[in-house]
């Protein structure tokens, strides 16, 4: 109400309803943007080439490319390049890795572009609606990198404007467009895209691995989820023999 009588004062108006938009809006320049799409759809895929590939066009050297996985997803390189999700108590572990770990990524994190900055403000609000949807567990980790990757490598298939964009001649990609690409996206996504979860998160509800959780506590669980592992590689592998 305070706000609405300043406003209402300055411009000797009264007004009904007030919106904030705490969106932004800008330019991203060509170059960057296709650097964003390859830093995803490198994560997503777990391709460590494409990787460092993706961080030397972002200015960063030698082995800096791996804090990009913590950066986009909060998953430091040691859980990342397992390529599988790692159960709670694990995770709490890479988060203290003292070279990998977010100590170590804050001192990386001045050397990449500022445009990196400004697009992981909406990489967080993204990540946040997941865990509004999901929760702190595995799954809404699967579901925002499944999204991430899907529309990262749709956006390497465009091109867009270099430089700053023509307004006679704008362009982007449609409803047609997209329709076109996605097929040939989603037949790589479900090629490549082969992120695992620890099986125990798979056999039980959510609200069961929450109580779990409280129950048992993170640690326990955590072994409980290396278990349920070791016991599904030993089915895979008996069930490969027998075929």
């Amino acid at each position: 109400m305070a706000l609405e009588g300043g406003v209402a004062s300055f411009t000797r108006a009264r007004f009904d309803l007030i919106l904030i938009d705490h969106g932004f809006h800008t330019h991203i320049d060509e170059n960057f943007r296709r650097a964003w799409c390859k830093v995803w759809a490198a994560v997503g895929l777990c391709d460590e080439d494409a990787l460092r590939e993706a961080g030397a066009m972002l200015g960063l050297e030698g082995e800096e490319y791996r804090f990009l996985p913590i950066f986009c997803c909060l998953l430091p390189y040691p859980g990342w390049v397992s390529n599988t999700f790692p159960g709670p108590a694990r995770a709490q572990e890479m988060f203290q890795h003292p070279v990998y770990g977010g100590k170590a990524a804050r001192r990386v994190s001045p050397k990449l572009p500022r445009t990196f900055a400004l697009i992981q403000r909406v990489n967080r609000q993204v990540f946040a609606m997941f865990q509004m949807q999901y929760g702190l567990i595995p799954k809404m980790r699967y579901e925002f990198m499944y999204l991430m990757t899907k529309y990262a490598l749709l956006g390497l298939e465009f091109e867009g404007h270099h430089g700053l964009p023509d307004p006679s001649n704008l362009r982007t990609a449609d409803k047609a467009w997209i329709e076109k690409k996605m097929p040939e996206v989603e037949a790589r996504m479900a090629k490549e895209f082969t992120w695992k979860m620890p099986s125990v998160y798979t056999q039980i509800p959510t609200g069961g691995i929450i109580r779990a959780a409280m129950r048992k506590g993170a640690a326990k669980l955590n072994d409980q989820v290396a278990e349920a592992d070791v016991e599904a590689q030993k089915a895979e592998g008996q069930g490969a023999a027998r075929s």
